[in-house]
This record gives C-alpha cells, sequence and structure tokens, in this order.
C-alpha cells in the first residue's frame, strides 16, 4: 500500500507537470519579421529571444528525459535519478538580455514572447523541485510495485 501523503504528492506532481507542460508546447515558435534573413538583418532582440527559446526547450528536453528515466524506474528499471540540472542562471541572464533589448527596440512581440519564456522557467524551477522529491520515492515505489506483481 502507498503511503496517502505519498499518493497525494504523485497526484500533485503530475497536475503541476501537466500544467507546466501545456505551459512549454503552447509557447510560439520564434520566427523572424517578414523581409529578414536567417543570417543578416536580425534584429538584436529577434536574436537574442531565438536564443533564450532555444535555452529553454533545451531545458524542457533535459526534464522530459528524466520523467521518461523516472517511468522506466517505476517500471522495474534501475539507475539513479538526478534532477534534471536546470542551469537557471544562464537562462535567465539569455532572457533579461532579450528582455531589456526587446524593450530598447520597442518590440511588444518580442518583449511578450520573453516574458511567457520567463513563466516557462519558473515552471521548470518548479518541476525541477519536484524530481528532487519524486527521486526519493522512485525506487521504494518501484520494489513496492515488482513485488506486487510476483
Amino acid at each position: 500500500m502507498i503511503p496517502l501523503s505519498t499518493a497525494t504528492h504523485l497526484l500533485t506532481g503530475a497536475a503541476r507537470l501537466r500544467l507546466a507542460a501545456h505551459t512549454l508546447a503552447t509557447l510560439p515558435v520564434h520566427s523572424l519579421h517578414v523581409g529578414e534573413q536567417p543570417t543578416t538583418g536580425i534584429s538584436p532582440a529577434s536574436a537574442a529571444v531565438a536564443v533564450a527559446q532555444s535555452e529553454v526547450q533545451r531545458a524542457a528536453h533535459r526534464a522530459d528525459a528524466w520523467y521518461d528515466g523516472f517511468g522506466a524506474i517505476l517500471n522495474g528499471g534501475h539507475g539513479e535519478l538526478q534532477p534534471a540540472g536546470h542551469d537557471d542562471g544562464e537562462l535567465r541572464r539569455h532572457l533579461i538580455r532579450a528582455f531589456d533589448l526587446a524593450s530598447e527596440e520597442h518590440d511588444p512581440v518580442r518583449i511578450r514572447m520573453t516574458l511567457r519564456l520567463l513563466w516557462a522557467d519558473e515552471y521548470l524551477d518548479d518541476e525541477q523541485e519536484s524530481q528532487r522529491d519524486l527521486a526519493e520515492v522512485a525506487h521504494p515505489l518501484a520494489a513496492q510495485a515488482h513485488r506486487r506483481f510476483l
């Protein structure tokens, strides 16, 4: 039997994970303005937002891989679960630079995009905290599930 506190934590974590996944999935893909070329003519704000978005996507992919590993352990696999390693400092620097440049250029589209990326970064921070908690219960839950199926 799973303790109520563990089950509650898992269910709450699943709801938070769905919300974070929805937020990340609904982020628009950075697109260039009509007439801009991929290698020339990109405004500094557009380039900074593209870099920030790429960093957020990398962090999301690391989190996704962590949850794949978590699922594998719950399914009887072995291994150690460490948090996905979201480097908040580096990502924040990219996001702040993108916001500052978009503000200087008075570019409301890029400002909005940067704010959404900052929001996504907050969800990734929350997910890293959840990963720490889930890592502690993964192996006992997997062992309990394995005993139940024997």
